[in-house]
């Protein structure tokens, strides 16, 4: 259905009509619960309210008559919402974790909760940015978004694009080097003091 350009999603044909008020009511308690459902990130319950053949269509300009002849925001079948879902659920999922969730509750429930921003990350991603590995969220990026601390006010972050086999062990044996030079340090330090108290 994705690309079944027969599937109809025109709303030219579409106006307003009057519906009973109990219909009302349950069309916004409706969108209400779906609402709640996602800022609560319960993402199955959220799932269940879709059809099989539901498509959830995210237009990318507004008057965009078509999700065929333009780019969306998003434009998903039951497989593509669920991947969507899984992604956001996986712990390597930075991006919609602690940060996001305390600036979901201070926007859109109005808690009296301080925003939270990263000051530190580092990231070995094999994938370069205009492969999608990323999703669009390069730690650069984030700092547009608020998720993160820019440099000029000591936010330290790096981002290291090759295979995590190849750049992980490189990046343990520097830890280990830096680790050793610095009880090194602290011994010759030491040694000094002893030194100069026994005069």
């Amino acid at each position: 259905m994705l690309l079944d350009l027969d599937f109809d999603v025109s709303v030219d044909k579409l106006g307003p009509v009057d519906v009973p008020m109990e219909t009302w009511l349950r069309l916004q308690q409706f969108i209400y619960r779906e609402a709640r459902l996602l800022d609560e990130r319960r993402w199955d319950e959220w799932l269940a309210l879709w059809t099989d053949d539901g498509m959830y269509w995210l237009p990318q300009q507004h008057g965009q008559a078509s999700p065929y002849d333009h780019i969306s925001l998003a434009w998903e079948d039951r497989m593509l919402r669920e991947v969507r879902v899984r992604r956001i659920e996986n712990p390597r999922n930075w991006s919609q974790q602690f940060g996001p969730f305390i600036e979901l509750r201070h926007r859109r429930m109005g808690e009296n909760v301080p925003l939270k921003r990263y000051h530190y990350g580092l990231r070995i991603c094999p994938e370069p940015v205009y492969w999608g590995g990323l999703s669009g969220s390069p730690y650069s990026e984030a700092i547009s978004w608020g998720k993160f601390v820019p440099p000029a006010e000591g936010g330290m972050f790096g981002e290291v694009f090759l295979d995590a086999t190849v750049g992980l062990p490189l990046i343990v044996a520097a830890v280990f080097e830096r680790l050793r030079k610095h009880k090194t340090s602290e011994k010759s330090e030491s040694g000094s003091k002893k030194a100069s108290a026994r005069r």
